[in-house]
């Protein structure tokens, strides 16, 4: 111990400084050691700071979710209590107390930015789904086999479930099948003793989501509304800017109109406005051709037209590449177009890649067509027949007598677009001697003994798929099967030699020829159901009906095919 006095060193039990007699045990204690009191501070204190940044950082990215963690982290107490002490020697700690580890506040503060960065990353997924993710919830909405099914009772409307459980209240003058999440119904409501239809859209607890006043139209190819001429999403979010008016043209494209500031042009399927025309006077509404184009196009060309005067637009960026003018301007699918003057006399074809046109003729004989890396021009004011032919070659820009040979790339590309099925499967057909097989590559997948094979659609496909189900159609001998690919053989044979398929919906059916009754036969369950032939069947996505005129009775199957409600006609 040292003399507060002299300094001098004294033993630890001593009374009295050897040196100079001071009277150590009325030394006060909380001047002893400071210098290493003020060490030990300077060492610790830091350390608070350095834990509780990492946290705040982290609360501040995802504030609702770790907020709590933060507030109720059962060591961040004690370590403020012990900085707002005095820390003590070892020695001279009455209670000896060994100073706390920071190890857990560093693993806990760890454990706390990863899962805020984990929270985040799924925020994030969930906020910005993969374009495969929208597609497969897509397809699952179609195929659901769980989606409420419409019924009528007692000339009214409702909902039940796959088991014929009544979900929604037969209580409207009018439904549809839900398509999503929502399905459109109709009442007539009386309000001060006029009598008025109200169109609205319902969720599946039988919710109003949306109320229209005119219109209520649903988009089936991107899963998306328009209500009163507005654009909502498939979560019912009004999607179209304020002020605007839509109407559905074809497949994602859109055409509005914004009357209070005098524009219009074309609107893509997430209410993006891609090409914008300014009206002139007396001018009031927009028209706009989308023109079919070979799949190996990347791109698209649209004909906007406005009163007399026509346009060529880019159809998915709204670049111009030929002005408006009053010339009539028609399209010949491939992007390929023909050009009339105003009194409908030709001027001109002209044929459009990466926003330019890249070739054009004043030639009206001069037929074009459109294939991967070349026009074919074939000259009608030629004679000799032979002599007809040439063609535009798309990479050099020139016409050539001779027909361009395409890449071994091209080829490949142009394969892999000529059926889409194939393209997701890798399979293919090959023939022989015998009919058609199935290869995989250079696997063969089905034996070539088959006198047709037939894909299914590709939704369905891809569906079944999911489902752990890979089918394909083949026919032998006028009778069809159902070929279990896994399996490599039929599981299924159909007596008949014609199948009824349809999009959108996991049944079939068909005559069979021996019975000579009407079949009906589930994918998905792999269940059969015969009707009888004077009876009516109607076949929606995830239910069949039985229609008997006689007995004024509807009766509903499910996908396994188990009647589970009868109701009216």
């Amino acid at each position: 111990m040292n003399c507060p006095k002299c300094n001098a060193v004294n033993n630890q039990d001593a009374r009295f400084c050897g040196s100079c007699g001071y009277d150590l045990q009325s030394a006060p204690q909380e001047n002893i050691n400071n210098e290493e009191v003020e060490e030990i501070l300077e060492v610790d204190e830091p350390a608070q700071p350095e834990m509780q940044q990492p946290i705040m950082q982290e609360t501040q990215v995802e504030q609702p979710v770790m907020q709590q963690p933060v507030m109720e982290q059962p060591t961040m107490q004690p370590v403020n209590q012990q900085y707002n002490q005095i820390p003590q020697q070892p020695g001279l700690n009455p209670q000896n107390k060994p100073k706390k580890s920071k190890a857990p506040l560093i693993i806990i503060g760890a454990l706390v930015a990863v899962a805020a960065i984990i929270v985040c990353v799924i925020l994030l997924l969930n906020l910005n789904p993969s374009e495969e993710k929208l597609e497969k919830d897509k397809i699952d909405a179609i195929f659901n086999p769980e989606q409420l099914i419409k019924v009528k009772k007692d000339d009214k409307y409702g909902f039940i479930d796959t088991e014929g459980n009544v979900k929604i209240s037969t209580k409207y003058e009018y439904a549809t099948d839900f398509k999503g999440k929502y399905a459109v119904v109709r009442s007539e409501v009386e309000t001060d003793g006029l009598t008025k239809t109200v169109y609205q859209i319902i969720d599946n607890k039988g919710k109003v989501q949306k109320e229209a006043k005119t219109k209520i139209e649903y988009i089936e190819e991107n899963d998306s509304w328009i209500i009163d001429e507005e654009l909502y999403n498939n979560k019912m979010k009004k999607i179209s800017p304020e002020g605007v008016r839509v109407d559905h043209k074809e497949d994602k494209y859109y055409l509005w109109v914004n009357s209070k500031e005098n524009t219009g042009g074309l609107m893509n399927e997430k209410g993006k406005q891609i090409y914008t025309y300014n009206f002139k006077s007396g001018e009031t509404s927009i028209y706009v051709t989308i023109p079919s184009i070979d799949e190996s196009q990347k791109e698209r060309y649209c004909v906007v037209n406005v009163e007399r005067k026509y346009g060529v637009i880019n159809c998915d960026t709204g670049v111009v590449v030929r002005e408006m003018a009053e010339e009539r301007i028609s399209s010949n699918t491939d992007n390929i177009f023909t050009v009339k003057d105003s009194s409908y006399d030709f001027k001109e074809k002209f044929y459009v890649q990466n926003d330019k046109v890249m070739y054009s003729t004043t030639n009206e004989e001069m037929s074009v067509y459109y294939y991967p890396g070349y026009l074919s021009l074939r000259d009608g004011t030629v004679t000799d027949w032979r002599d007809r032919y040439s063609y535009f070659d798309l990479k050099t820009g020139e016409v050539v007598k001779e027909q361009p040979s395409s890449t071994d790339e091209d080829d490949k590309e142009d394969e892999e677009d000529l059926n889409s099925w194939e393209k997701e499967t890798n399979n293919k057909y090959f023939t022989c001697s015998d009919g058609y097989g199935l290869m995989n590559n250079d696997v063969i997948t089905l034996p070539c003994q088959w006198d047709s094979l037939e894909y299914l659609d590709l939704d369905l496909y891809k569906y079944l798929k999911a489902n752990k189900k890979d089918y394909i159609y083949g026919k032998n001998d006028g009778k069809w099967y159902l070929i279990d690919l896994a399996q490599k053989k039929a599981i299924v044979e159909f007596n008949t030699s014609y199948l009824t398929k349809r999009e959108q919906t996991t049944f079939i059916y068909y005559t069979d020829d021996a019975s000579d009754t009407r079949k009906v036969y589930n994918l998905l369950s792999n269940k059969s159901l015969s009707i009888d032939k004077d009876k009516t069947l109607t076949v929606n996505s995830n239910y069949i009906t039985v229609k008997d005129t006689e007995a004024n009775s509807l009766k509903y199957y499910n996908t396994d095919l188990k009647m589970i409600y009868e109701g009216d006609i």
